[in-house]
């Protein structure tokens, strides 16, 4: 779905075109989040593009695929990605502005906004394992699950055995035998 939102127009150059797609999504400290963008040249002629991040250094970091310029026919469109990695600097609500320009000229403006997640069970599972669980096949997700169940429980059990143990009142010396007599 294409969208306009959040888009300004800047007049007065010769070359044509407007930036539409993402601009909103949710992203995790330290995990590039992708926003898909279509590039359309509605001039007249054939456009070289560049795009520009800016407004992100305290934030976290950008990069645009594919890198340098973007050339366009007159009526088409061309796919762009950016990718937008949160640092720990992040707020729960981030502004980046992409600039499409033509030469010196500034075609348009776009806001990608990012909000930030809170951390999950996945994010740090991603940190140790060094990749999404969405990486993995079903019978790995789901040993994954089944393992993470089985240390929260026996954590549990655990937790509830020692407190049990130690709560219990102490136990009569039982006499032998021949202490009785």
């Amino acid at each position: 779905q294409l969208s306009t939102d959040n888009c300004t127009e800047v007049a007065g150059t010769d070359v044509h075109g407007i930036v539409t797609g993402t601009s909103v999504a949710e992203g995790t400290v330290g995990n590039p989040t992708q926003y898909t963008l279509t590039v359309m040249n509605t001039g007249s002629t054939d456009a070289t593009y560049n795009l520009e991040v800016s407004g992100i250094t305290g934030w976290g970091t950008a990069q645009i695929e594919p890198a340098g310029a973007v050339t366009v026919p007159a009526g088409a469109t061309s796919t762009v990605y950016v990718y937008l990695t949160p640092n720990d600097n992040a707020a729960g609500s981030n502004a980046a502005v992409l600039t499409l320009k033509s030469g010196a000229n500034v075609i348009q403006t776009k806001t990608l906004t990012m909000n930030i997640a809170e951390a999950s069970i996945s994010t740090y599972t991603n940190s140790l394992l060094g990749s999404s669980i969405a990486d993995f096949d079903v019978s790995q997700q789901s040993l994954i699950t089944l393992l993470s169940l089985a240390t929260i429980l026996f954590v549990t059990v655990g937790t509830l055995f020692t407190a049990t143990q130690s709560s219990s009142p102490a136990r009569k010396k039982r006499e032998t035998k021949k202490e009785r007599k």
